[in-house]
């Protein structure tokens, strides 16, 4: 057998390498359970979740937007083609992965009026990182504005408002490293000393 023809050799090397990975993946599993399941869920949220439901409210608000359904269905083709969202998932857990089709979902809420649910996916989306509460309160500012509706748009943009400004208040200040030792914040300021 020449290279890569299947010959009953180079099929027990591969067994044995595919027996080796799957002895390495179950090793790994019992060491670490809790971070693999943080990454089998990153895993499924990064082939269901962001992909396909984050390209329906593409889908939904391109459509009605640019008045063409081919054109909602290109833009949630370019969503799909993306490679920064499916690159998120390749070493680690990563929960902000959850906020981009959390907050297209909130968007499309947002522009049908229908504010119970934008409420549920932008509360979710808040949860996933310190910051996406100012991105929620942006839609507020939208909402205020495109649709004439200020004091909807200025409860959602003070509620977004007040989750970041909580969530940074509340997020724990970092250690001084030991005698000696540089961190990256303490390199920075050293230079503006």
């Amino acid at each position: 057998g020449g290279d890569g023809d299947g010959s009953p050799r180079q099929q027990r090397a591969g067994g044995a390498n595919c027996k080796r990975a799957l002895t390495s993946m179950r090793r790994e599993l019992n060491r670490k359970p809790p971070e693999a399941a943080l990454l089998a869920l990153d895993s499924t949220s990064a082939t269901l979740a962001k992909p396909y439901l984050g390209a329906v409210p593409v889908f939904l608000l391109a459509r009605k937007h640019l008045g063409s359904e081919s054109a909602g269905l290109a833009c949630a083709l370019v969503y799909l083609l993306y490679p920064p969202t499916q690159w998120l998932v390749v070493d680690d857990f990563h929960p902000v992965a959850f906020a981009t089709p959390l907050l297209l979902g909130a968007i499309w809420f947002l522009d049908e009026n229908r504010l119970l649910p934008f409420a549920l996916c932008a509360g979710a989306a808040c949860l996933t990182k310190e910051q996406v509460g100012l991105s929620v309160a942006m839609l507020g500012v939208w909402h205020a504005v495109s649709h004439g509706r200020r004091y909807a748009g200025a409860a959602i943009a003070a509620a977004g408002a007040l989750v970041a400004i909580t969530a940074a208040a509340r997020r724990p200040e970092p250690r001084p490293a030991a005698a000696g030792a540089s961190t990256w914040w303490s390199a920075g300021f050293a230079r503006l000393a």
